[in-house]
C-alpha cells in the first residue's frame, strides 16, 4: 500500500523542501501552509497515513489543533510534530495521548526520515 503524508508548515521554504523530499522518497505528499488548508486536504483525501505538522502556526492555531481534527476524521493517522520550540509540544496537554513523535527544528532530513519510518514504515 502506498503511503500518503500531509505536511503543515507556515514557512513556505520548509514546506516546499519537505514536500519535495518526501515525494522523492516515494510518498504521496500533500502540503498546507495553514490550518484551513490542512482541513481542506483532510476533507479531500481519506487515505493519509501521516500528519507532519509544525507546532506553532501563524494563523493563530497550532499543530495540536490540526492533529486532533485529523484524528477525528482518520483515527489511524500517525502524527509527527516539527518545532523549534519543543518544550511547547511536550507540555501540550494532549501530546502524550496522541502517541505522537517530535523532531526539533533545525533537523537533518535523516532524523525526519528515521521518525517517519518508525511511525509508518517505508513509502511503498
Amino acid at each position: 500500500m502506498h503511503k500518503s503524508v500531509l505536511i503543515v508548515d507556515d514557512e513556505p521554504d520548509i514546506l516546499s523542501m519537505l514536500l519535495e523530499h518526501l515525494a522523492d522518497c516515494g510518498y504521496d505528499a500533500y502540503g498546507a501552509g495553514n490550518t484551513a488548508q490542512a482541513m481542506d486536504v483532510l476533507q479531500a483525501h481519506d487515505d493519509i497515513n501521516l500528519l507532519i505538522s509544525d507546532f506553532r502556526l501563524n494563523d493563530g492555531t497550532n499543530g495540536m489543533m490540526v492533529a486532533e481534527a485529523a484524528l477525528k476524521k482518520l483515527p489511524m493517522i500517525k502524527v509527527l510534530f516539527i518545532s523549534g520550540h519543543p518544550y511547547e509540544v511536550w507540555s501540550a496537554k494532549n501530546f502524550k495521548s496522541l502517541n505522537a513523535q517530535l523532531v526539533s527544528k533545525p533537523f537533518r532530513l535523516e532524523q525526519l526520515d528515521a521518525s517517519i519510518h518508525q511511525l509508518v514504515g517505508s513509502a511503498a
